[in-house]
């Protein structure tokens, strides 16, 4: 370690190496999936993530998220998504919308609209994906609002780049590379929602 003002170096790939072997969890989702599982073989069935100096408030809001964020990457184990979002209201009694929307993305992706609805109603105020995923989960659900269908459109245009068409299969495609489903039929359930969002059905 260097002295005060000194700054910590960039850590090496082998020193990176070296964190992973001794269970440090990181890189992209798959990754970081990979190395859970290390944990889960050896007879763990959770984890907790530690984020350094924040406050108690910060770290359990941050540890909220992670475990929102692997729920949705094991979207094929949607039971146990569940498990940790049900855990997270626990270490975190007042939630804020983000935890509602991930509540309403998983109850969409198990298929229980009614549900997801319920949720996705608990927003004060969402987000542009809030909004969308409210959207679709509507059109999915057999239960289309036109108004929330419009504010979806209305928000992604807010925030499309000025050089590039507002085409329905472009924005599709946006939305897919941001999208946190894994399995491809839900992915398909909320594109083709998006679809019909974007053409006004």
């Amino acid at each position: 370690m260097p002295y005060w003002p000194g700054l910590i170096p960039d850590i090496t790939p082998e020193a990176l190496d070296y964190a992973v072997a001794g269970g440090l969890i990181c890189g992209d989702p798959d990754e970081a999936l990979k190395q859970c599982q290390v944990w889960e073989s050896a007879g763990a069935d959770q984890l907790v993530f530690g984020v350094g100096m924040a406050t108690q408030a910060e770290q359990l809001e941050t540890i909220r998220l992670m475990e929102v964020g692997f729920g949705m990457v094991m979207a094929g184990r949607l039971d146990r998504a569940r498990a940790l979002l049900d855990r997270s209201l626990l270490l975190n009694p007042q939630p804020y919308d983000d935890f509602f929307i991930g509540l309403g993305i998983l109850e969409f992706a198990r298929g229980d609209h009614a549900r997801a609805k319920s949720y996705f109603d608990l927003t004060a105020s969402p987000d542009i994906w809030g909004i969308v995923f409210t959207a679709a989960n509507g059109n999915t659900g057999g239960c289309a609002d036109p108004a929330l269908a419009a504010q979806a459109r209305a928000a992604i245009a807010a925030i499309w780049p000025s050089d590039r068409p507002f085409e329905t299969e472009s924005v599709v495609a946006w939305v897919a590379s941001h999208n946190p489903f894994r399995d491809p039929g839900v992915e398909h359930r909320f594109l083709t929602a998006v679809r019909q969002i974007l053409i006004g059905r």
